[in-house]
């Protein structure tokens, strides 16, 4: 079984399937500018450094990824979705951002990343 995501020559990767290899069609049509979408294999096909990335835990129903998007950007912090509804993170910086907007914060990221910013009591 492979992990495929297929992108369009405009970037839009649309499509995030797993099939068997040998089954795989090479290319599909964009659903959003209609031109071929190649595709790339991989573990979520993320680059070496592992940006750009997504957050399944952060995402939103596909009905509100627009209201989502232009949440997010009237707060400064312009995140795009992906067709799942799950933000599409640029950077360790934009991550911390987006999570410290919605008033989450990364339990895994040790020393470097957001911390939490209740007080005493708040906590549930």
């Amino acid at each position: 079984m492979a992990y495929l995501r297929y992108t369009c020559e405009s970037g839009h990767a649309t499509y995030q399937d797993v099939v068997v290899h040998a089954d795989r069609p090479k290319f599909k049509k964009c659903k959003t500018c209609g031109k071929r979408a190649y595709w790339a294999y991989g573990a979520n096909t993320q680059s070496s450094s592992g940006w750009p990335r997504t957050s399944t835990a952060m995402s939103v129903h596909p009905d509100q990824i627009k209201e989502a998007g232009n949440y997010d950007h009237k707060h400064g912090v312009t995140t795009e979705y992906n067709h799942e509804g799950e933000p599409i993170y640029t950077s360790k910086q934009h991550q911390d951002k987006h999570l410290r907007l919605h008033g989450y914060y990364d339990r895994d990221a040790c020393y470097s990343g957001v911390t939490p910013t209740f007080s005493k009591g708040e906590q549930g």
